[in-house]
């Protein structure tokens, strides 16, 4: 199963994203993927397990995000570029 995100709203506190779930015939993914990346989406192949988010991840993630500046992000133009090299 294939997943395709989209961004929709980025702010320093909050980072908010629909996921949309489809399923693609064996034949076809190859050309759903490239299609998908022309687009510039995200892909992610993975088994979901709808299982809670555990409350002590929550406090590292708050407090991560709490002690955070500006300094501390890049864009995503430029995290795109770097996993791209890093994957090369």
């Amino acid at each position: 199963m294939l997943f395709i995100t989209e961004i929709c709203n980025f702010e320093l506190k909050s980072f908010a994203m629909k996921q949309f779930v489809i399923n693609v015939p064996e034949e076809k993914q190859s050309f759903f993927r490239e299609l998908m990346q022309n687009l510039d989406f995200t892909l992610s192949e993975t088994n979901v397990v709808n299982e809670p988010i555990p409350e002590w991840h929550k406090e590292v993630v708050s407090e991560r995000i709490e002690n955070a500046s500006e300094d501390d992000y890049i864009s995503w133009d430029e995290a795109k570029k770097m996993i791209r090299r890093d994957a090369t």
